[in-house]
C-alpha cells in the first residue's frame, strides 16, 4: 500500500512541477525552471525509492523471526527422560 501511495504522490508532484516549469520557462525565457524542476523531481523518485527498499527488507525479515518463533513453540520439552 505504501509503495502504490508513493507511487500517487510522486505523479501528481511530477505533473504539477513539469506544468508549472514550463510555464516558468516560457515566462523567464530560461531553460533554468525546467532544470530545477526536474533535479527536484528525480530526488523525490529516489528519495521514494530508498523508502520502497527499506520498507521491503524489513518485511522480507519479518516472517524469518515469525518463523523461528513457531518453531520453537513447537519443540516440546520432556521431563524425566
Amino acid at each position: 500500500m505504501s509503495s502504490t501511495w508513493l507511487c500517487s504522490r510522486n505523479d501528481l508532484f511530477a505533473n504539477t512541477g513539469v506544468l508549472l516549469a514550463a510555464g516558468a520557462s516560457y515566462v523567464l525565457a530560461s531553460r533554468w525552471p525546467d532544470i530545477i524542476v526536474g533535479t527536484l523531481i528525480a530526488a523525490l523518485f529516489v528519495s521514494s525509492a530508498l523508502h520502497v527498499i527499506r520498507q521491503a527488507r524489513i518485511a522480507m525479515q519479518a516472517p524469518v523471526q515469525h518463523a523461528r518463533r513457531i518453531e520453537l513453540s513447537k519443540i516440546k520439552v520432556v521431563k524425566g527422560e
